[in-house]
């Protein structure tokens, strides 16, 4: 099965990767699949597939059905997304709370007046823009 780009694109910058994309894509598109008609359908190796859906299962992505051959199935996809979207808005509000620790980390040692005299090269206009307010 082929998948418009945008569509993995999507998926990736909500977390997953590329394979895990393209496989729970695949699941989508039917009820229930075994391994090997998944690796079928996705061209991915089965080895790739059993330890993706692994990874799928742990973001609650994908659910396994016990039977033999073992059959899985994805979540709904408004489910997934918003599963997803989510987790991403967690790590972000984590990377927003250890910035500010590294911004009290470093702001507590300011810089002395003898610092800041003489020239300073400014390479970006961003930086300039800022060092001119704050020289005002």
């Amino acid at each position: 099965m082929e998948f418009p780009e945008e569509d993995i694109k999507t998926f990736v910058e909500l977390g997953l990767s590329h394979v895990e994309t393209k496989i729970y894509l695949t699941l989508i598109q039917s009820t229930t699949l075994k391994v090997e008609t998944i690796s079928k359908l996705s061209n991915i190796s089965r080895g790739d597939v059993y330890r993706n859906l692994t990874k799928l299962q742990n973001h609650g992505l994908v659910e396994k059905q016990i039977s033999r051959p073992a059959m899985f199935r994805a979540i709904p996809i408004n489910d997934a997304i918003e599963g997803l979207i989510n987790r991403q808005k967690i790590k972000q509000k984590k990377i927003q709370l250890d910035a500010a620790n590294l911004l009290n980390k470093y702001n507590r040692k300011k810089r002395s007046p003898s610092d800041k005299r003489g020239f300073v090269f400014v390479p970006s206009r961003e930086g300039l823009i800022k060092h001119l307010n704050s020289a005002i």
